[in-house]
């Protein structure tokens, strides 16, 4: 950890925290409570949390203390985007080899590129999707040959 910088190591050290103390589905403590155990700036921290919302780790919500979340479990501001990516696949409105617009999404569901990425992965890792490096539009997201019987 020498190598990081500050930033990077209280991320490390309140992720660590996190998956330790507090099992999925129970409140974390908020940025203030964590910087006074970990004994780190609370910019640090709640830099942290904000890092670790982004990767799905934990849900942060407005009012509330943040959530850690199940690694199988898509974070509650992705559920819309996921439900309907799966709904307009069994519907036919996505066909299979289609890429998705995932900027068009983006936009529509109100969430940020990284965020975007973060609720597909879900429907990558249960195969409605598939990411593929290579694509015939490029890099991105597709709906998969014979994914009309996957996700039915």
């Amino acid at each position: 950890m020498s190598n990081l910088n500050a930033v990077d190591r209280a991320f490390l050290l309140v992720r660590r925290q996190i998956s330790i103390a507090y099992p999925p589905g129970t409140s974390v403590p908020g940025t203030e409570e964590l910087a006074r155990v970990l004994r780190l700036p609370k910019a640090h921290v709640h830099r942290a949390l904000r890092r670790l919302d982004t990767l799905g780790e934990i849900s942060l919500h407005t009012g509330s203390l943040p959530v850690r979340l199940s690694p199988h479990e898509p974070h509650p501001r992705d559920r819309a985007l996921h439900g309907a990516v799966r709904d307009r696949i069994r519907a036919g409105y996505y066909l299979p080899g289609q890429a998705l617009a995932t900027g068009l999404l983006g936009e529509e569901f109100r969430l940020r590129p990284h965020h975007v990425q973060r609720a597909l992965r879900f429907l990558v890792a249960e195969k409605t999707l598939r990411f593929d490096e290579h694509g015939a539009y490029g890099p991105g997201h597709y709906v998969p040959v014979g994914s009309m019987e996957a996700v039915a």
